[in-house]
Order: C-alpha cells, then structure tokens, then sequence
C-alpha cells in the first residue's frame, strides 16, 4: 500500500508579493507628491495674508490718524512692490503721503510668493480712511502666485467703495 502525502504550502508567491509592494509604492508616492501640493498651497495662503495685512495696517492708520514724523499724513497708500517673475523677491511698502514728501513706514517681502499685481497703489486718507485705487479704479484684484509651481494662486480682492479686502483662492469671489 502506497500513501500519497500532500504537501500544503501556506503563503504568498514572489510574484503576488511583488504586486504588493508596486501598488504601496504607487500609492505611498501619489500621498507625498499631494502633501507637497498642499504645503505649496499653505505658503501662498500665508503670503496672501501677509499681503492683506498690509492693506489692512494702512486703512487702520488712517482711521486712527496715526502720527508719522510728528504729523497726520494726507494718506496712508499700499504700494506693491515691483518683481520679476519666479524671483519671489515680492512684497508691499506702507507709506505715508504729505504734500512735501512721501515717508516709508514699512517694507514687507514675501517668499514664496510672486505677485502679477505691480505697481498697485491703494491709498486711505485720514479720518475716515477714503479709499482710492491707482488709475481710478473702484476696486482692484492683486494675484498671487507661488514661486515653485504658478499653478496655485490666490487673490486679494479689494473694493474702494466699501473699503472691504479679503483673501479667496476663486477669482469669481472678487466680483
């Protein structure tokens, strides 16, 4: 009498291993690659909040009639900065205007951002912080983009006539 033993392997192949390890890498890669995207989109968020900052220290100045050099200026004014492209040496200068002479107040750069917006100029006026944008505009969208990937952007939205700025990351918003 012959007895036949079968032999029973428990476990995995190395091909059903291999296809396992693929597809956590695969996996694992688009995770990092969507953290990147989000800590890219956390920067600009912050440098647009620095940006409206800005524009909100120099509406508060005006309001209050904040002395500059021992007087009450004509206007507190938000100046862009000019920038290149990609360099991500952006920013804004707070000024206060006299008719004699025009004193800096502050200088401020982002880093991770550059700005399409050069060159805008929003200035409040004491006591009760009239607004004015440059060109005559009643009001203005400052974009901002980030250094590395110009893809993700936010815009600062400001209106003249009802003094509002905020930050939204959807154009539509600043209409």
């Amino acid at each position: 009498m012959t007895y036949k033993t079968e032999i029973k392997i428990n476990g995995f192949t190395l091909i059903e291993l291999m296809i396992a390890i693929a597809i956590f890498v695969i996996l694992l890669s688009m995770t990092v690659l969507n953290f990147r995207s989000s800590d890219k989109n956390k920067d600009l968020h912050s440098n647009a909040n620095l940006v409206l900052a800005g524009i909100e220290q120099a509406q508060s100045m005006a309001l209050s009639g904040q002395l500059v050099g021992g007087t009450i200026p004509d206007s507190y004014n938000f100046v862009i900065k000019l920038c290149k492209t990609g360099a991500g040496n952006c920013g804004y200068f707070l000024t206060a205007s006299t008719t004699a002479s025009s004193i800096l107040i502050k200088s401020v750069s982002t880093t991770k951002a550059y700005v399409s917006s050069t060159g805008v100029t929003i200035g409040f006026a004491p006591p009760r912080a009239n607004a004015t944008i440059s060109g005559g505009a009643t009001s203005t969208v400052i974009t901002l983009y980030h250094v590395s990937d110009p893809s993700i952007l936010w815009y600062i939205c400001f209106s003249s006539v009802s003094g509002r700025a905020f930050v939204t990351n959807n154009k539509a918003d600043c209409q």
